[in-house]
């Protein structure tokens, strides 16, 4: 009789662990979810009001240096090309500076042919031999150390930029700044897996810009960003980063926030959008995907207590949905949780150019948590492949 009293002791009290007279499981989950949910809450609102367009005082044209690094690009180059030809900052004040990163197919062809057309621009080739860092990191380090520029323009071969993206960054660069950080918009198509891979930039486009709109930028974007070169110069730039395969934007950040004084901004001007062409195939998805995903266990203390927090909120509620004590709590925190989260994505897509991703907002509410988790798990695993 006195073990079944004490194993029905063990099922419904834990007051156990923390000594006689301690707080119960249920009142215990529910006052540290109720803590977590106001603190998240609040976060999510924030986002919601911090998401919005801005226009900035017009400044005098500095020298930019736009650099592209291209690894058998062939296919999409050319629009890259087409979109810088129409960019309405003056030729004298901008450079352009390509680098072939070891191409196996035709790019360094169809750029040194199509530069011809585009005043500033020219192309610097990288052998097999001299790819000394991994990823792009070489390439881009080669253009750093050659740029004329002090203000350094980055995007991917991939992208198109708009007329007004050098403007929109001479405009906000301020004299204090060392960095700014722009966004890359997905390319729309018809199709699932068109969708999930813009609301999958949308979700790191908030990542992006809400922590560096409230002072503590955790991330970047390599298709959109600008610094200045000095300060890259000071840093040690990506020469520093050479243990780290894939991640080069978002570690470059980071160093320069870690060893360097001045401010990292976000660009919150809408002619700073560009725009990328989505991965063609489900195996270029899937790791880039993966790839994407790497970088976590390596990143800042503060991205990783936000991930902590983020994980910890969402397996407290999950747990407290199948106990009968908590499972009223449970649901309704998830519940106005998911109106708020509707409310500052939809203002997000506003923000981000993508007012066509507010239809599948309700469905990638509730697929995107456990497809992250699948591939985070993944990337966290070293589990990715680079680009040949």
């Amino acid at each position: 009789m006195a073990s079944k009293r004490m194993n029905v002791i063990l099922v419904t009290d834990w007051g156990w662990i923390f000594g006689r007279g301690a707080v119960k499981w249920p009142m215990l989950s529910i006052i540290i979810l109720g803590l977590l949910a106001l603190l998240y809450f609040a976060l999510v609102l924030r986002t919601a009001f911090l998401l919005t367009p801005r226009r900035y005082p017009h400044r005098k044209e500095r020298f930019f240096s736009v650099i592209i690094a291209a690894r058998n690009e062939g296919r999409r180059v050319l629009p890259l090309i087409a979109s810088l030809q129409k960019l309405d900052y003056p030729a004298g004040q901008r450079e352009i500076i390509f680098v072939d990163d070891a191409s196996e197919d035709d790019t360094a062809a169809l750029i040194t042919k199509k530069i011809t057309t585009l005043p500033g621009a020219r192309l610097i080739s990288v052998s097999p031999a001299e790819r000394l860092l991994p990823g792009k990191k070489n390439a881009l380090h080669r253009a750093i150390m050659e740029a004329r520029g002090e203000l350094i323009a980055v995007t991917d071969a991939d992208c198109i930029v708009p007329p007004g993206w050098l403007r929109a960054f001479n405009d906000c660069f301020d004299e204090r700044d060392i960095m700014l950080l722009g966004h890359s918009r997905v390319s729309g198509h018809r199709g699932f897996l068109n969708l999930y891979l813009r609301f999958d930039n949308l979700f790191s486009g908030i990542m992006v810009a809400v922590p560096a709109l409230l002072g503590l930028p955790l991330s970047s974007v390599g298709r959109n960003m600008a610094y200045r070169r000095s300060a890259y110069v000071q840093s040690g730039g990506y020469p520093q980063l050479a243990r780290h395969r894939s991640g080069d934007d978002v570690f470059l950040t980071e160093l320069f926030r870690q060893k360097l004084t001045g401010h990292i901004r976000y660009c919150s001007c809408p002619g700073s959008l560009v725009s990328s062409e989505a991965p063609e195939t489900l195996r270029e998805i899937f790791w880039q995907q993966i790839r994407k995903n790497s970088k976590l266990p390596y990143k800042s203390l503060p991205a990783l207590f936000l991930t902590l927090f983020l994980f910890v909120l969402h397996l407290l509620m999950a747990v407290m949905l199948f106990f009968p004590g908590t499972v009223v709590f449970a649901a309704t925190i998830l519940g106005l949780k998911l109106l708020l989260e509707f409310l500052a994505l939809w203002r997000a897509c506003d923000f981000f150019g993508e007012p066509g991703l507010k239809k599948a907002l309700p469905l990638f509410q509730g697929l995107y948590p456990l497809l992250t988790v699948i591939l985070g798990g993944l990337g966290m695993l070293g589990l990715y492949k680079w680009k040949p």
